[in-house]
């Protein structure tokens, strides 16, 4: 049984992960996720719930790339990401509505990230993602098994996507 990783865990440390995070002083590992290190093929799991987002493109590859290095043969990548193609919608939808704008789940907090008072560095989002911009930089990395569906982790399957990747 291989390392169970979870990425970007914030304040949601799970059991039987190892748990990593830039900013998050109770995690396991605190450290950003570019720079993880296990040894190739030893990685049964890794998991990021709305963590990808916070990278810019060129770390968002390098992650991906050495994700898929230490992961074991059959071994799943599953992230989690805002939809810019749902984000985008939604933006529409509600453009008359300043409150859910700025405020709600389905305004501009999928592009920008969730606005609050204690905001650091590393709540901004650097970058976004539509179905087909993941599924390349995820095949890219060297996955050839790449599912997209809705994003369950946060409760808003309408406004982000589930990419699942095996090795």
């Amino acid at each position: 049984m291989g390392i169970k990783l979870h990425i970007g865990c914030g304040s949601d440390l799970r059991e039987g992960y190892v748990n990593a995070d830039e900013f998050n002083p109770k995690a396991d590992l605190i450290m950003r996720i570019q720079d993880l290190n296990y040894p190739t093929g030893s990685v049964e799991r890794i998991e990021g719930y709305m963590v990808l987002e916070h990278l810019s493109p060129q770390d968002a590859r390098l992650f991906l790339a050495n994700a898929y290095r230490m992961l074991e043969s059959g071994g799943t990548l599953i992230l989690e990401v805002p939809d810019l193609a749902k984000v985008a919608r939604l933006t529409l939808i509600f453009a008359g509505d300043p409150e859910q704008l700025e405020k709600g789940p389905f305004g501009l907090r999928g592009v920008f990230g969730e606005p609050t008072d204690h905001m650091t560095l590393g709540d901004y989002h650097k970058w976004g993602y539509t179905p087909a911009l993941a599924e390349s930089i995820v095949r890219e990395a060297g996955f050839s098994k790449v599912t997209i569906s809705d994003g369950l982790s946060h409760r808003f399957p309408l406004r982000d996507m589930r990419i699942e990747a095996i090795k």
